[in-house]
């Protein structure tokens, strides 16, 4: 359930990544990360399918306060905030991790 605005989305290797803006359960955007099932039925000949998300990972850091921009570089995360500019963020994916490696402030 996302309580907030979506902000950006973006394909992460085999996953989603999507910012949620802030909402009125937190005052911080967040990253999450989905992984993204279809699932097929063919009663009486149609075809239905069944979309679900199943989140991964997040990441809640109080910089990020709304994301804008949302760029994706082989398990890395390039996050464009409004208020504090931008942060690189590297997704691991044998623990489902997010983790900030630079957060930078420009004027």
């Amino acid at each position: 359930d996302f309580k907030g605005v979506i902000t950006a989305v973006a394909q992460l290797s085999n996953h989603i990544a999507v910012c949620e803006g802030p909402s009125e359960r937190t005052a911080s955007a967040q990253l999450q990360v989905f992984d993204l099932h279809i699932q097929e039925s063919a009663p009486e000949g149609l075809t239905k399918r069944l979309y679900s998300l199943t989140q991964l990972g997040f990441l809640d850091d109080p910089l990020l306060v709304y994301v804008v921009s949302l760029q994706v570089v082989k398990n890395y995360v390039l996050l464009g905030d409004i208020h504090h500019s931008i942060h690189w963020v590297n997704w691991r994916e044998k623990d489902a991790s997010l983790q900030v490696r630079m957060g930078l402030k420009l004027k």
